[in-house]
């Protein structure tokens, strides 16, 4: 993704074992100014779910390897790939240079081929272990074909995916996997169009999100299939028609206390705005910003959810300000914003809300 001059990595990039919320590669860019700069999302890290209270959300400006909320031993987890960032401050930032906002791409969940071998392992550990999760060799095949697909060549055998339908029947606590296949699925223009096409879809990861039983790690696997379903026409068209369930799947988690799932809101909110900046959609927008000033306001919410919801709104409002501002009403959204621009560490959080703060009073 290109902001600025300056070089770029890519935020959600990652690698390691398996892990729900572990070791995906998510793209969304570390903005700020002065030196290299590191994408804001990174993450690395293996795929483990619902191991551990560590929460794999990139902790920016910070030293260290960062742990995935879902962590555990060796075992499979949704990833969550990690990298700090490292940005150097300067106050040269205006809104002519700014470097956040209008965001111009859709930021994805992906995956390495070295983690997909991880969700192999685990669907043939619960085929064999499970009994209302039996596969024959040559289903278990077809799975596997499928994941080596979505992660290399892209060429998917649509006949591969109807499987993946009929193991959403698997007991909930084995449907990560499942739940993280379809992630990738989605970056995929078939496996985007099948399952973005199927009206069962929809009340399915609905249920798996807000339901009486609902498991953090199927939650946080949910968003980020929400979030890469936008990156196709089909999955735009379905984001948008029901944008009204979308946003009742992600307000119910707002409250949510793991990084990762709150990270994984934000991505949703962010790439629904740029959306709606780049197709002239008005649909939703008021809900959405809604949702955003919880995040704005909460004590619980990571910085960088924070961070992706300011550039959310900084992209809102160079075309839909009007809406935005009315959505806000009498909130003192710039009362929200002061105390991120005191954070220093990273430094882009300071930098992001100056300017948004800036472009609303414009």
């Amino acid at each position: 993704v290109q902001f600025t001059g300056a070089a770029i990595s890519d935020p959600f990039t990652g690698g390691g074992r398996y892990i729900p919320g572990q070791g995906n590669n998510d793209s969304t860019p570390q903005l700020g100014s002065g030196g290299p700069i590191h994408d804001p999302f990174t993450g690395g890290g293996r795929y483990i779910p619902g191991q551990g209270n560590d929460d794999g959300v990139p902790q920016l400006g910070s030293g260290g390897p960062i742990n995935d909320p879902f962590t555990g031993g060796s075992r499979y987890q949704p990833e969550d790939s990690s990298h700090p960032p490292s940005t150097q401050r300067t106050d040269s930032t205006t809104i002519s240079s700014n470097p956040y906002f209008p965001v111009n791409t859709y930021k994805t969940f992906t995956s390495t081929g070295d983690y997909n071998i991880k969700i192999i392992t685990k669907i043939r550990e619960f085929s064999d272990s499970i009994h209302n999760c039996n596969l024959t060799p040559d289903q278990i095949k077809s799975i596997e074909v499928l994941c080596s697909s979505l992660t290399s060549s892209g060429h998917v055998d649509p006949s591969s995916l109807p499987l993946l339908s009929l193991m959403l029947q698997w007991p909930i606590d084995n449907l990560f996997p499942v739940l993280d296949i379809i992630r990738l699925a989605m970056l995929n223009e078939y496996g985007n169009q099948y399952f973005t096409g199927d009206i069962s879809f929809l009340p399915q990861i609905q249920t798996l999100a807000c339901g009486s039983e609902a498991l953090s790690k199927n939650q946080l696997l949910v968003l980020r299939i929400l979030a890469n379903s936008l990156v196709h026409s089909s999955g735009v068209q379905w984001i948008i028609s029901n944008i009204k369930q979308v946003l009742m799947i992600v307000d119910s988690l707002v409250t949510n206390g793991i990084k990762n799932i709150q990270i994984a809101i934000s991505t949703v909110l962010l790439n629904y705005c740029h959306c709606c900046h780049v197709t002239d959609n008005e649909t939703g927008i008021s809900e959405c910003v809604q949702i955003g000033i919880k995040i704005l306001r909460s004590d619980i919410h990571d910085i960088e959810s924070k961070f992706r919801m300011m550039i959310a709104f900084g992209t809102l409002v160079l075309k839909h300000k009007l809406i935005l501002m009315t959505a806000i009403g009498s909130e003192d959204i710039t009362s929200l914003l002061a105390p991120l621009c005191d954070v220093t560490d990273p430094p882009k959080i300071s930098e992001c809300a100056l300017l948004l703060i800036q472009l609303l009073m414009s």
